[in-house]
């Protein structure tokens, strides 16, 4: 590996605004999933509003990018030591099993004692396959989705850490690597066109790991990158890259008339890619300590909630489904406002996902974490702890 010491040093550092852009990331979901308007209003504000949250779905997009940066930056550099595999996938078990498969085992726990039927593909989620088509090609109920729809990016993450790890051990040098990452991300972003063109659904599009490749290996190229002699060059650039992304996903929106995937067939052929692009160029943006941007991630609520942005996205669907079901959706209707209404039940469901991702994290998620020490890779290892999954 033709890495220096010093720049290993410096990218393997916690790198405080990541934390921010944890809290960006799922801050943005947050909106997406419980921030609801009136699509069918003819007011050109509340259109615009409609117009700007569906853009938030984003915020998943961000966090592929900088797991990809993340992941990459660990693998290659500790592919030369010891233990490579077991100490990643051991790491990585403790970050995401704990919570993900407790999750699990409590709702089936909750099916047993209030005699209901578990969901038909339970199984899937167990196997990480709920992005497949197997998951899509079932009918699903409201409380499917509700429940463990957006559990999809985690099986996309999952599904990367068992190929990537392996690509970069078999090919070790970072330009290897370099050129692999670049090759397998156009792979990406063209097995979807031709998917595109050949009817698949949106649906299968946006979740299937092979079509979304292209939004974590960016990542993967920045941290690459910066391992390399451009390094600087890269970081002064990060704006340019970031403009560029941003304002081709603004055309996309402007020629559709939205960003969303579904209603957009030009987001779902370039618009995945193009915001790839903008992450980047963000992630690098913030890996300039002096910077504005860097400075503005620092701000202690974004960084609080990129702390416990893991806990966060697994429960908040579920808070909202169980205040639904609790009739306390009931009592705010009375709410006159219907914006007044969107809102309350935005902040009821934050003020109860929160406080509860905190105490999963501080009292059963920490224990698992104090095991890395049994896969320590022989240096100080903060920025992993951060990573999406």
């Amino acid at each position: 590996m033709e890495i220096s010491s010093n720049k290993q040093r410096e990218s393997s550092k916690h790198i405080p605004a990541f934390d921010g852009l944890r809290g960006l990331a799922v801050l943005s979901v947050l909106l997406f999933h419980l921030l609801w308007t009136n699509s069918v209003s003819s007011s050109s504000l509340v259109q615009a509003a409609e117009t700007l949250k569906g853009t938030f779905w984003l915020g998943v997009d961000l966090f592929f990018v900088l797991s990809g940066f993340l992941i990459t930056g660990i693998l290659v550099d500790t592919v030369e030591r010891p233990d490579y595999f077991k100490n990643f996938y051991g790491r990585r078990t403790l970050r995401i099993f704990p919570l993900y498969y407790g999750t699990l085992c409590l709702y089936l726990l909750i099916c047993l004692v209030l005699s209901l039927r578990p969901l038909t593909q339970i199984g899937l989620l167990f196997l990480f396959i709920q992005n497949t088509p197997l998951w899509l090609s079932v009918p699903h109920s409201a409380l499917t989705s509700a429940t463990f729809g957006h559990f999809w990016s985690l099986a996309v993450e999952e599904q990367f850490y068992l190929v990537w790890p392996l690509v970069i051990f078999l090919l070790r040098r970072r330009k290897r690597i370099l050129v692999a990452c670049v090759v397998m991300g156009l792979l990406s972003a063209g097995c979807r066109i031709a998917l595109s063109n050949a009817g698949a659904s949106s649906e299968t599009l946006y979740h299937l790991s092979v079509c979304r490749a292209d939004s974590l290996l960016p990542g993967g190229w920045l941290a690459l990158t910066i391992r390399g002699p451009h390094r600087d060059r890269v970081l002064k650039l990060a704006p340019l890259f970031f403009w560029f992304g941003l304002l081709v996903c603004i055309a996309i929106c402007l020629s559709g008339g939205n960003f969303d995937y579904i209603q957009n067939s030009a987001v779902e052929r370039y618009g995945f890619s193009f915001a790839a692009v903008m992450f980047v160029g963000l992630l690098a943006m913030a890996l300039r300590p002096a910077g504005i941007t860097s400075r503005v991630l620092r701000v202690g609520w974004l960084r609080f909630l990129g702390k416990y942005s893991f806990g966060i996205y697994v429960f908040h669907q579920m808070v909202a489904l169980l205040i639904n079901l609790s009739g306390v959706t009931a009592m705010l209707a009375h709410i006159p406002s219907k914006a007044a209404y969107h809102l309350s039940f935005l902040a009821l469901t934050t003020a109860i996902t929160i406080p509860l991702a905190m105490l999963s994290f501080h009292f059963y998620e920490m224990p698992f974490l104090k095991l890395k020490r049994m896969f320590d890779y022989g240096r100080p290892s903060e920025v992993e702890s951060g990573s999406s999954g």
